[in-house]
């Protein structure tokens, strides 16, 4: 029996591994690629069948933290270790394409294995806006370096672009997702399946016959922005909670309406830094929980920008960008906020009315963006895993 190898990076990668295994393990011999004391996550592995990749990580914090010199000196250090990796299995399905998972593709290409990348993510068009007349010559430059590294022999060594990596194909969200990489991977397949864990939510908040509540839930779900050391971005979050905060409170006492502000914490995040607002009586900070179930509650989700507003655009009645404080270079080469499935809040004045206009009741869910959403999220999604599994043994087997 063919050997295949997941390398899953975080839970979500796992979760969407998962559901691929219950078409494949009647195909194959599975195996996962246990790497957390590389990436430093908590991803658990329970039940399943794991390698670990033994090498000496002297880092205290995640390969995807360290320094671009760092990561190069490191993989290189160990790209014989992936190469002997690579010879052990037929199949790889890996959840990204960074410097650490390309030089095992790349190592497991050579030995003509099979190879498939699975994004979890919306991959936007990064040079639609750098080539437009709005963006300043820093951006162009920025821009002019990442195409160079993309198109030229670098590009194995360097990877700057989501998708860039030549594999046997590469499964993403939507028909959006596979137009962007499409532009600057012309030597890979790419298919808009949808992604396996995003099916459990492709319900309509209408479908559940859900009853009316006299409470009004807002929640803010956060990034992993302290994880990642983003400090725009962790300054953002924070001022746009502080935001919330205050209006709600005066919402609270200047209309009598029960309105309750959910903190959701990401999963790479921690409750501590919102401490301050755990004893306000109208504030749950949660953190895990079924996501799904918590989408069913809610009248309007709040983030700057992250997977959860696309997975819960058919269940929430208002979805929305908070990117008030946020760098507008940022804003417009994300096409994907411009695209009117999500509101797109940039003022408190603007925070304000969005928020009045829930409690009026007259608010709706909008069957109207549906269209829109199928661009980004495809309607397949919810047989997205059967799809791709199918797709992943067609190109192992050679089938036709």
């Amino acid at each position: 029996m063919k050997k295949l190898l997941f390398a899953a990076y975080n839970r979500e990668h796992l979760e969407n591994f998962v559901e691929l295994e219950k078409f494949l393990q009647d195909k194959f011999e599975i195996y996962y690629l246990d790497v957390n004391d590389i990436v430093k996550q908590r991803i658990d592995f329970t039940g399943k069948k794991t390698v670990k990749f033994d090498v000496d990580y002297p880092f205290p914090e995640s390969f995807f933290l360290l320094s671009s010199l760092q990561k190069l000196k490191f993989a290189f250090k160990n790209r014989k270790r992936m190469a002997n990796l690579a010879k052990g299995y037929d199949a790889f399905v890996i959840g990204s394409d960074s410097l650490f998972n390309r030089i095992l593709l790349n190592s497991a290409r050579r030995k003509n294995k099979k190879t498939f990348l699975l994004l979890d993510s919306i991959v936007y068009d990064a040079y639609k806006y750098r080539y437009s007349k709005d963006a300043n010559n820093k951006v162009l430059r920025h821009k002019f370096f990442k195409q160079l590294l993309n198109v030229g022999p670098l590009n194995e060594i360097f990877p700057v672009l989501i998708g860039s990596t030549k594999v046997n194909a590469i499964f993403v969200s939507g028909n959006y997702s596979k137009e962007s990489v499409e532009k600057y991977n012309k030597n890979s397949l790419v298919y808009a399946t949808g992604i396996p864990r995003f099916s459990k939510f492709q319900i309509l908040k209408s479908d559940e016959a859900l009853k009316p509540s006299d409470v009004i839930n807002i929640a803010y779900f956060t990034g992993a922005y302290q994880w990642h050391k983003n400090y725009k971005s962790i300054d953002a979050q924070e001022k746009n909670i502080a935001a919330l905060v205050k209006l709600i409170e005066d919402l609270r006492k200047e209309t009598g309406k029960d309105v309750r502000f959910i903190i959701k914490i990401h999963p790479r995040d921690d409750a501590k830094y919102y401490e301050q607002y755990k004893d306000r009586n109208f504030i749950d900070i949660i953190e895990g929980g079924n996501n799904l179930e918590l989408y069913k509650r809610l009248d309007c989700l709040l983030a700057i920008s992250c997977t959860t507003m696309i997975e819960s655009l058919r269940i929430v009645n208002k979805v929305g960008a908070m990117v008030l404080y946020t760098d507008q270079d940022d804003i417009k080469q994300n096409e994907y906020l411009n695209s009117g499935m999500f509101l797109l809040i940039k003022s408190e004045e603007e925070l304000r009315a969005e928020i009045l206009d829930l409690l009026s009741s007259n608010d709706q869910f909008d069957e109207n963006r549906l269209q829109t959403v199928n661009r980004f999220v495809s309607e397949s999604t919810i047989d997205s895993a059967k799809i791709i599994s199918e797709i992943i043994e067609t190109i192992v087997f050679n089938k036709t």
